[in-house]
């Protein structure tokens, strides 16, 4: 079987948090190479971080910041983006005491922000055939020799001291650090930036900052490095599965589907205009107190009208007295021949034609009762012009 090459070649904490958390959102970005999502808490955290590094509440200078890439190459935002940014930038810079907290926090930070290193894990002897894995990091904040660094988060999800204990980027980055320098950082820091969403489910901060100092756990660091190649080679595993379902997959029109969803969607806000428009119809005439409104001789407006006659002794039991005759003989109809079908078929439709007779003419001398009134409209053929 030929081998494919690896589609992921490095890992990251971003990807391993995509590919434990948020495989489809993984898959999306990594397989189908697919613009990365970027969520309304990673705009924010985008300005945010801008103003940590550059010390500066001026929105102008951290849009700059922010439209340029890890090599400084300046990218072209998008109009939706500046406004969620200039969005998020405003529930920050408008709460003055958050703004004043923030201030103070800022004199804790180390030097270096968003420091980004590369560094190789090597496994001796080799681990599921894995003897190197390139690792990229990227801190929020550090001192310049990597003693300590800081890792911000801005989610709504509350942080604990025991959560922020048991948070695995902190060791996946403390494990870099030591094949970077040689030594592992005895702790470092996770602060808390309290946010929730505004009436436009922007993010925005409280008042609170929540600084969790964490002891670097060696057995969890050593948790880690051992975790690290039964991960790559999942995602390896995922590549392969997504490109053997790909190929299996069938051909199918997309378009026809998605046009008939729209026709539904059309129809019922067609649907949906037609019985307001109905309504309007049906209260136009009965403001005028009109039963039918023809329109250009093509159109005839309605209703549609269901009564119901109390008739009167004589008819009910004349109607009860045949009916119950008809269906008395019909039940042994298989045992008569068929010529006395034949007349009694005629006896019977004289009698229940003369009770049609005496409905009509009881209808005609007495008011009906009205069970409902429905609006309804025909088309009319136009009569044709003799001429």
């Amino acid at each position: 079987m030929e081998q494919i090459e690896r589609k992921i070649k490095s890992l990251s904490w971003s990807k391993i948090n995509s590919f434990q958390e948020y495989f489809k959102q993984f898959v999306a970005s990594y397989f189908e190479e697919e613009p990365f999502f970027e969520s309304n808490e990673i705009l924010f955290w985008q300005v945010m971080s801008a103003i940590l590094e550059l010390n500066s509440f001026d929105f102008e200078e951290i849009l700059n910041h922010i439209s340029k890439d890890r090599e400084w190459n300046t990218k072209q935002l998008e109009l939706w983006k500046i406004d969620k940014l200039r969005k998020s930038f405003n529930n920050i810079s408008e709460n003055e005491t958050f703004c004043e907290n923030l201030m103070s926090f800022q004199f804790n930070l180390f030097s270096d922000y968003e420091r980004s290193l590369k560094q190789f894990i090597e496994y001796k002897p080799a681990v599921d055939w894995v003897y190197s894995i390139c690792c990229l990091w990227y801190l929020d904040n550090s001192k310049p020799d990597l003693s300590t660094f800081r890792e911000f988060k801005t989610w709504k999800k509350p942080w604990t001291q025991e959560r922020a204990n048991e948070h695995w980027q902190l060791y996946f980055y403390s494990l870099l650090i030591e094949a970077e320098t040689g030594k592992l950082p005895e702790k470092c820091y996770l602060d808390w930036i309290v946010t929730e969403d505004d009436e436009e489910w922007i993010i925005k901060p409280t008042w609170e900052i929540k600084t969790f100092e964490v002891i670097i756990d060696k057995k969890k660091v050593e948790k880690m490095k051992k975790s690290l190649p039964k991960i790559f080679n999942d995602m390896q595993k995922a590549y392969e599965k997504w490109l053997e379902d790909n190929e299996n997959k069938l051909e199918i029109n997309e378009d026809i589907f998605e046009d008939y969803a729209n026709l539904i969607k059309e129809k019922e806000e067609l649907e949906e205009k037609i019985k307001k428009a109905k309504e309007k119809v049906d209260e136009e005439l009965k403001n005028k107190n009109l039963d039918s409104h023809k329109i250009e001789w093509v159109w005839n407006f309605y209703y549609q009208v269901k009564k119901s006659w109390n008739y009167n002794k004589k008819i009910t039991d004349f109607e009860t007295k045949i009916q119950s005759k008809y269906d008395n003989f019909y039940s042994k109809a298989k045992e008569v021949f068929d010529d006395k079908v034949k007349k009694l078929d005629e006896k019977f439709k004289a009698d229940f034609d003369k009770l049609a007779e005496q409905k009509k003419e009881f209808e005609e001398n007495n008011k009906a009762q009205v069970l409902s009134k429905t609006l309804a409209f025909k088309a009319e053929k136009p009569k044709k012009n003799k001429n």
